[in-house]
């Protein structure tokens, strides 16, 4: 599984720290990389952080934040559509990133490839009429491409986190 780089941390937790200063909370889907380091930051920086799942409660996915998702549980907010013994399929993360945009009051894309999941959700917002911000990335990094098209395409540039809370308080 891929993780979140470095660089993009550091991206994240200066912006996500004042957006914890700002009560603004974050929703991810508790998938390996972004999201986790999104919760993550979230809780170190004491804000609060809600986790949609692309699976039941009793068949986490991905195994890897058994840790973060059992603290979860019992300080902040894990939810999931489907019943407790559902597995994740490519369908449910649809399904989730549909949750996570209606749960929130825009859509910050930190780092997508050219078919992302993000992307997604991005499409949900846009639906849903809130607002699109992204992050630039690299031209040669795959992983920015997604981020580097929606800022083409008119989403907010984010650098700080001044340029989301300008846009939502």
């Amino acid at each position: 599984a891929r993780q979140c780089n470095k660089g993009i941390d550091r991206v994240m937790q200066p912006i996500i720290k004042q957006l914890v200063i700002e009560d603004i909370g974050i929703v991810s889907g508790l998938a390996t990389g972004i999201d986790t380091h999104a919760h993550r930051i979230t809780l170190i920086e004491k804000g609060h952080t809600i986790a949609v799942l692309g699976s039941g409660m009793y068949r986490l996915y991905p195994q890897e934040n058994a840790l973060l998702y059992n603290y979860m549980l019992r300080k902040e907010l894990v939810i999931s559509e489907y019943a407790p013994p559902i597995s994740a399929r490519k369908w449910t993360f649809v399904e989730r990133n549909r949750l996570v945009s209606a749960l929130s009051q825009g859509v910050w894309v930190v780092e997508a490839a050219e078919k992302s999941g993000s992307l997604i959700t991005v499409d949900y917002a846009l639906d849903e009429g809130k607002s699109i911000f992204a992050t630039p990335g690299s031209p040669l990094n795959k992983q920015a491409v997604g981020c580097n098209r929606l800022l083409q395409e008119g989403a907010i540039l984010v650098i700080s986190a001044d340029d989301i809370l300008r846009e939502i308080t």
